[in-house]
């Protein structure tokens, strides 16, 4: 599709996440081993999981989220079960598996290796230092970590800088942005 075309399907899903970000964030899941594991924190409706599962091939897709009506706002009716929902609706292939729970708890226990973590939950200073803390160790040689609303003014760009120096700047299209470890 061409990147001005307004027809990329996962766009009917309820967010935030614009087009010129799903496009960048679908450049790295594509840039990920064929088995690679890939997981987002902070889900609400879904719809840059579903931009991810538009392009993912072989590849697995793990959702991390609490869905509170407390940490959403308004997203009390959002749900895994709608991601699911609005991805088969857009004939997208789902298989997503989804974990309940706190990001950071989710993150100490985790015993996989990631290839591509899109950060996108809470995005104060203190918790996205935390976020990297916790789910770092996990991540494989030449992984992606990427973060939604870095440039927000939330605290995002400045907890980003607690990555440590196996991390490399790689990329940022509008408020997302991309990290390579090395």
């Amino acid at each position: 599709m061409n990147i001005t075309d307004k027809t990329h399907p996962w766009q009917q899903v309820p967010g935030w996440f614009d087009e010129y970000e799903g496009l960048c964030l679908q450049k790295y899941v594509l840039l990920t081993p064929p088995n690679a594991h890939i997981v987002e924190l902070g889900t609400w409706a879904g719809r840059s999981m579903v931009c991810m599962a538009e392009v993912r091939q072989s590849r697995t897709i793990t959702s991390v989220d609490n869905y509170l009506p407390s940490q959403a706002g308004a997203a009390a009716t959002c749900s895994p079960q709608l991601a699911g929902e609005m991805a088969l609706h857009l004939s997208i292939r789902w298989e997503t598996n989804v974990v309940l729970g706190d990001v950071l708890e989710v993150g100490t226990r985790w015993k996989r290796p990631i290839h591509l973590l899109l950060v996108d939950d809470h995005h104060d200073t203190q918790h996205v230092r935390e976020v990297i803390q916790a789910w770092s160790p996990h991540m494989a040689p030449k992984s992606y970590m990427c973060f939604h609303d870095y440039l927000a003014g939330m605290g995002v760009e400045e907890g980003c800088k607690s990555l440590g120096r196996e991390w490399r700047w790689r990329d940022r299209v509008k408020s997302l942005a991309v990290y390579q470890r090395l």
